[in-house]
């Protein structure tokens, strides 16, 4: 008599471990383009930055993507802890911050701890593969998917963000769920007691919520909160720092300013080579009086940046404080040279012709220079892609 066929039984182990390379090769191959989030299409700059998005999710976007981004062989340990981390957080979220700065090595307690808890939880669900399935697959769908994320391709400098477990953490939520379904054969009291202790735990998790939302309700607040939970984050100190000169623009309180230049300078002094922090703390600098100090600082910056209109324009306005017509007007002439639509330079350029001539000018001319800047600068404001005027063929000054 012959038997039915019976299907070949796929193994479960080595299924969900193909299933795991192949999600990760996936994950870390579009990382990259997934991690730069809503494209904002009208916005030249973005485009400019991130030339893939013309190319959309093809081979060619997909490799220019790469082409910006750093990928690199982490250390060792420290893909553990990404793991541990947003699995702590998860259960007690009470340290967390809009941005987690790198550090270069962790302590090496630390790095035994992550690895006794990968291997316990790893342990745990290959022992029950066949009894709960769902810790098996739960936990190679958290593993797996948090690969792109944990050092091998380093989009920016942080070192990992809330947001990266939106997809890893529903692996965590089958495995919780799954290791809960003993509850059905489980008597009314015992079920009762399990209802009431996941309520308490819901409620706990409520109020810790409420709490860290509270850190949410302005910039000031938010930033401060950030360095009091993480070390040496320069990007924590550059936002705080400009969250407090918005104030003093609106206080106009010295002690305000002085703070957000402190909170630059640790910013400065944890990363040099930020070329918009130098360039901000040399307006609070001048704004403070010390128009040396501001001078120092837009130097700084245009040693990282030199293309940066604004910090031209910027160091033009303080060598006007300080005298120097000649250099400021050199600095303004680079700086509408490397952007011929920034109006502030043109005005400043305009002033500057209207107040003193240089060099060899003669009053009819120096007017005629003069007019022919603010008749610019006001263009642009109306039309800001008017053409620039006195460009071809020219030599010497922008109207020469």
């Amino acid at each position: 008599m012959n038997r039915p066929r019976q299907p070949m039984a796929i193994p479960a182990l080595p299924f969900w471990l193909a299933a795991l390379v192949l999600v990760c090769a996936v994950l870390t191959a579009f990382w990259p383009v997934l991690g730069a989030g809503f494209i904002n299409w009208d916005d030249g700059m973005y485009v400019a930055f991130n030339p893939w998005v013309l190319h959309g999710m093809t081979l060619k976007g997909l490799g220019i993507c790469w082409g910006s981004y750093q990928v690199q062989a982490p250390d060792c340990r420290t893909p553990l802890f990404p793991y541990a981390a947003y699995l702590r957080d998860m259960v007690w979220p009470v340290r967390l911050a809009p941005f987690y700065p790198m550090r270069a090595h962790e302590p090496l307690l630390g790095v035994i701890a992550c690895l006794a808890l990968l291997v316990l939880m790893s342990g745990v669900a290959i022992a029950q593969r066949q009894s709960r399935p769902s810790l098996i697959v739960g936990w190679l769908w958290y593993v797996g998917s948090l690969v792109p994320m944990i050092g091998f391709v380093q989009a920016f400098d942080q070192a990992r963000a809330d947001r990266f477990t939106y997809f890893p953490m529903i692996g965590i939520m089958l495995m919780v769920f799954g290791a809960l379904s003993f509850l059905d054969h489980q008597s009314i009291a015992r079920k009762l007691a399990s209802g009431t202790m996941a309520f308490g735990i819901i409620f706990t998790l409520a109020a810790v919520t409420f709490a860290q939302a509270g850190y949410w309700r302005g910039d000031k607040a938010l930033w401060e909160r950030t360095l009091a939970v993480t070390h040496d984050n320069a990007f924590a100190e550059y936002s705080l720092g400009q969250a407090l000169a918005s104030a003093y623009g609106t206080s106009h309180d010295p002690a305000t300013l002085r703070q957000a230049i402190e909170h630059l300078e640790r910013s400065t002094a944890l990363n040099p080579d930020q070329p918009a922090v130098h360039d901000d703390l040399g307006i609070l600098w001048g704004q403070a009086g010390n128009t040396d100090r501001a001078i120092e600082q837009f130097h700084a910056a245009l040693a990282e940046a030199p293309r940066s209109a604004q910090t031209h324009n910027n160091l033009a306005t303080a060598l006007l404080r300080k005298g120097d017509r000649a250099g400021a007007m050199a600095e303004l002439e680079t700086a509408v040279t490397l952007d011929p639509a920034f109006t502030p330079a043109w005005i400043n350029r305009g002033y500057i012709l209207s107040t003193a001539g240089l060099g060899a000018c003669t009053p009819i001319l120096r007017r005629r220079r003069t007019g022919r800047s603010f008749q610019f600068a006001v263009s642009l404001a109306d039309r800001p892609n008017a053409p620039v005027p006195g460009r071809a063929g020219r030599r010497g000054g922008i109207f020469s």
